[in-house]
């Protein structure tokens, strides 16, 4: 049975989990680290927008910013889990783990 996402934390030990479910939430976590850096593209191309145009400057470029640092912050994270869940998969596929 694949890991509950609701449930999946930093402390999750990846070793105990099979490699089936450790494949299913290392695909998980890629999707959320691509969905980041489409949202960071995005709120990029906001704020160079909202700096070209002239006027207000603090929603269309303060805010984007602090949007992204959010993002590259939850975007660590995830790489630190997906470094994790990398070596637990290739450990198992070295002893020929279940």
């Amino acid at each position: 049975m694949p890991p509950n996402p609701e449930t999946m934390s930093d402390t999750v030990d990846y070793t105990r989990l099979s490699k089936a479910e450790l494949q299913a939430e290392e695909k998980r976590l890629k999707k959320k680290e691509l969905t980041s850096a489409v949202l960071i593209g995005v709120l990029i191309g906001v704020m160079v927008y909202g700096a070209t145009r002239g006027g207000s400057w603090f929603l269309p470029v303060i805010l984007p910013l602090l949007l992204i640092a959010g993002l590259v912050k939850g975007s660590l994270g995830i790489r630190n889990r997906l470094t994790d869940i990398g070596s637990a998969i290739r450990t198992k596929g070295s002893d020929g783990g279940s």
